[in-house]
């Protein structure tokens, strides 16, 4: 990473981690991340979902860290929430219990907040990164694996000399926050930062949306202030095989498309562009759901993920365009593709 100005005045934040039950070696990894920030925290908060053992020996191994221990499970959400209820500082920066900041990420923020006295939140690009052992790892949700290495220091020398390969236009969302974050998820949450008194006005996150819960959380945000970005990738999102996601359970396939549908309930009424409007982007999201479904050989499954789905198509046009069969549409992409000479676009150089 370069060097970056010197922020006017020390960043008052806590790190909040939430975690379950994660690998004690990739949860270490990620603590120790925020420990080598050169602007540290006021505080690492590691909020652990009912799992005693667990917070006893998080305590035990980073004696430093608070540990806020859930008492009833209540998944991600609910441990999120603690955290940022646990937290004293004037912002609150999050990062997942798989996931690592690169050394500089909160100096940059510190600096970024100093220039733009009204930001409220701010979140930064990211690599998309795998251990050296999980070959096998390629990439998620159209991205690629850009990096390779199983320490902050690997990751970061890699990205020193790497060319990004993965698109990021779409953290942009700057003076449509809320529109863009409802078309789909915009974001990382290890890159993200909020003020606290932001956080605390907010409605919180239902412990029933799995997955999704960082979604909402974004589109809560969204509802009171703009999402800024600072167009650096200062974080590792780090890809392992408990992240594949292409044969989703049916409880994660509509655990998406809830999010956005709690979304609409609560602010539909303030964005630019009506429901009708995503039809395109739905449509897409909620066929690859219900194939994932199929694939499986879960057929009830599937269509019941597609009733779920249709307050998200109100119109009966994208309805029945759900229903064409993904490997009818994906032959359909390839002869247009090929008809039109398609190229991809390089990625942008942050």
């Amino acid at each position: 990473m370069t060097d970056h100005p010197r922020p006017t005045r020390r960043l008052d934040y806590d790190a909040v981690i939430p975690t379950h039950a994660r690998n004690a070696k990739l949860l270490g990894e990620a603590i120790g991340s925020i420990r080598r920030q050169t602007v540290p925290p006021r505080r690492i908060i590691v909020a652990v979902d009912a799992n005693p053992e667990g917070a006893a020996l998080i305590r035990a191994a980073h004696p430093d860290v608070k540990v806020v221990l859930l008492a009833v499970h209540g998944g991600e959400a609910a441990a999120r929430q603690a955290g940022m209820m646990a937290s004293t500082a004037e912002w609150v920066a999050f990062l997942d219990d798989d996931d690592l900041w690169a050394r500089d990420k909160q100096a940059v923020m510190a600096d970024y907040v100093d220039r733009h006295p009204g930001c409220l939140a701010v979140r930064a690009g990211y690599w998309m990164s795998a251990g050296t052992d999980d070959l096998a790892q390629q990439g998620l949700n159209g991205q690629v694996v850009e990096l390779r290495g199983d320490t902050v220091e690997e990751l970061e020398a890699a990205a020193a000399t790497h060319e990004p390969l993965n698109e990021l236009g779409y953290l942009d969302i700057e003076g449509d926050s809320l529109t863009l974050l409802l078309e789909f998820n915009r974001g990382v949450i290890g890159t993200t930062m909020v003020r606290r008194d932001v956080l605390r006005a907010l409605p919180p996150v239902p412990s029933d949306q799995r997955p999704g819960a960082d979604h909402l959380l974004f589109i809560h945000v969204a509802a009171v202030t703009e999402w800024h970005l600072i167009r650096k990738r200062l974080a590792f999102y780090r890809l392992h095989p408990g992240q594949d996601t292409r044969l989703p359970a049916p409880s994660s396939a509509r655990g998406a498309l809830l999010a956005k549908l709690r979304g609409w309930q609560a602010y539909g009424h303030l964005t630019t562009r009506p429901l009708s409007s995503f039809g395109r982007t739905y449509r897409v999201e909620v066929r690859r759901a219900i194939w994932g479904l199929l694939r499986r050989g879960l057929p009830a499954e599937a269509w019941k993920t597609y009733l779920f789905a249709l307050p998200l198509l109100p119109s009966l046009g994208d309805r029945v365009l759900t229903l064409i069969p993904e490997p009818v549409v994906w032959r359909w992409h390839r002869l247009t593709s090929r008809a039109e000479g398609t190229a991809s676009r390089p990625a942008p150089p942050w």
